[in-house]
């Protein structure tokens, strides 16, 4: 298993956001990963917000409220990229 390289900018919710917007590769709204996901809304809406700002994530051309994650995150996930460096 290849050990991720995290940034001090991310935070608990961070690895979750992105690992269950992989595994179900649809883009959801805050309110579907609030209901998902262990840490709480304003925790996730912090780790939306760095990961759309580091292209992590991006917002759906469709549904703007609407997250989905870009080949960047997955890159992130299998631990090709650092984000200590983002």
């Amino acid at each position: 298993m290849t050990r991720r390289k995290r940034g001090r900018w991310m935070n608990t919710a961070t690895d979750p956001v992105l690992e269950f917007l992989d595994d179900h590769d649809i883009a959801v709204p805050i309110g579907v990963l609030d209901n998902e996901l262990q840490p709480g809304y304003r925790t996730i809406k912090r780790a939306l917000e760095e990961l759309e700002e580091r292209e992590f994530i991006e917002r759906d051309e469709n549904y703007s409220s609407h997250f989905r994650i870009t080949e960047r995150g997955r890159e992130y996930l299998i631990g090709e990229i650092d984000a200590s460096e983002r």
